[in-house]
Protein backbone atom coordinates (compact mmCIF):
# COMPACT_ATOMS: atom_id res chain seq x y z
CA UNK A 1 0.00 0.00 0.00
CA UNK A 2 1.24 3.35 -1.64
CA UNK A 3 0.75 6.87 0.30
CA UNK A 4 1.13 9.59 -1.94
CA UNK A 5 1.58 13.04 -1.00
CA UNK A 6 2.69 16.37 -1.99
CA UNK A 7 4.92 18.54 -1.55
CA UNK A 8 2.45 21.63 -0.32
CA UNK A 9 0.90 18.70 2.19
CA UNK A 10 4.39 18.28 3.10
CA UNK A 11 5.23 21.45 3.88
CA UNK A 12 1.82 21.97 5.36
CA UNK A 13 2.30 19.40 7.61
CA UNK A 14 5.64 20.43 8.84
CA UNK A 15 4.52 23.79 9.76
CA UNK A 16 1.82 22.10 11.72
CA UNK A 17 4.72 20.07 13.96
CA UNK A 18 7.30 22.74 13.81
CA UNK A 19 5.18 25.56 13.80
CA UNK A 20 5.23 29.17 11.73
CA UNK A 21 8.24 29.43 9.55
CA UNK A 22 10.96 31.49 11.33
CA UNK A 23 12.18 34.46 10.33
CA UNK A 24 16.22 34.85 10.16
CA UNK A 25 17.81 38.49 10.73
CA UNK A 26 20.37 39.23 8.79
CA UNK A 27 23.69 38.34 9.24
CA UNK A 28 25.88 41.17 10.12
CA UNK A 29 28.67 42.59 7.94
CA UNK A 30 32.25 41.02 8.58
CA UNK A 31 34.75 43.54 10.14
CA UNK A 32 38.10 43.84 9.56
CA UNK A 33 39.93 42.58 12.48
CA UNK A 34 41.90 44.73 14.96
CA UNK A 35 45.77 43.31 14.87
CA UNK A 36 47.17 43.23 17.94
CA UNK A 37 49.93 45.32 18.45
CA UNK A 38 52.73 44.42 21.39
CA UNK A 39 53.09 47.59 23.55
CA UNK A 40 56.65 47.89 22.69
CA UNK A 41 55.82 48.00 18.69
CA UNK A 42 54.47 51.38 18.76
CA UNK A 43 57.00 53.22 20.98
CA UNK A 44 60.79 53.29 19.41
CA UNK A 45 62.71 50.06 19.27
CA UNK A 46 66.25 50.40 21.13
CA UNK A 47 68.98 47.91 19.69
CA UNK A 48 70.25 45.08 22.12
CA UNK A 49 73.32 46.36 24.16
CA UNK A 50 76.53 44.48 24.17
CA UNK A 51 75.37 43.75 28.34
CA UNK A 52 72.22 42.50 27.86
CA UNK A 53 73.29 39.98 25.26
CA UNK A 54 76.42 39.10 27.31
CA UNK A 55 73.15 38.60 30.38
CA UNK A 56 70.39 36.69 28.18
CA UNK A 57 73.47 34.65 26.58
CA UNK A 58 73.99 33.34 30.07
CA UNK A 59 70.65 32.48 30.92
CA UNK A 60 68.55 29.30 30.61
CA UNK A 61 65.85 29.01 27.23
CA UNK A 62 63.43 31.71 28.26
CA UNK A 63 60.05 30.61 28.94
CA UNK A 64 57.09 33.04 27.86
CA UNK A 65 54.72 31.65 31.41
CA UNK A 66 56.85 33.34 33.84
CA UNK A 67 57.62 36.83 32.20
CA UNK A 68 60.74 36.54 34.24
CA UNK A 69 63.74 37.27 30.84
CA UNK A 70 60.87 40.30 30.57
CA UNK A 71 60.69 41.60 34.39
CA UNK A 72 64.54 41.34 34.93
CA UNK A 73 65.85 42.66 31.41
CA UNK A 74 63.11 45.72 32.22
CA UNK A 75 64.91 45.78 36.06
CA UNK A 76 68.31 45.57 35.14
CA UNK A 77 68.76 47.62 31.96
CA UNK A 78 65.75 49.90 32.15
CA UNK A 79 64.44 48.48 28.08
CA UNK A 80 61.32 46.67 28.45
CA UNK A 81 61.37 43.82 25.36
CA UNK A 82 58.74 41.25 24.42
CA UNK A 83 58.79 37.65 24.49
CA UNK A 84 59.20 37.57 20.62
CA UNK A 85 62.39 39.49 21.10
CA UNK A 86 63.91 37.94 23.71
CA UNK A 87 63.41 34.58 22.34
CA UNK A 88 64.93 35.13 19.03
CA UNK A 89 67.97 36.88 20.84
CA UNK A 90 68.75 34.30 22.64
CA UNK A 91 68.06 31.71 20.01
CA UNK A 92 70.14 33.40 17.60
CA UNK A 93 72.89 34.09 20.53
CA UNK A 94 73.35 30.30 21.00
CA UNK A 95 72.97 29.12 17.67
CA UNK A 96 76.06 31.11 16.55
CA UNK A 97 78.28 29.44 19.57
Amino acid sequence: MEIEITIEEIIKLMKAFFGEEQKFEKPKPRTKRKVHQAPVAAEQRAPWSQKEKAWLFAQGKPVKDNNYHMDELKKRFGVKRTDKSISSCWRRLHDKN
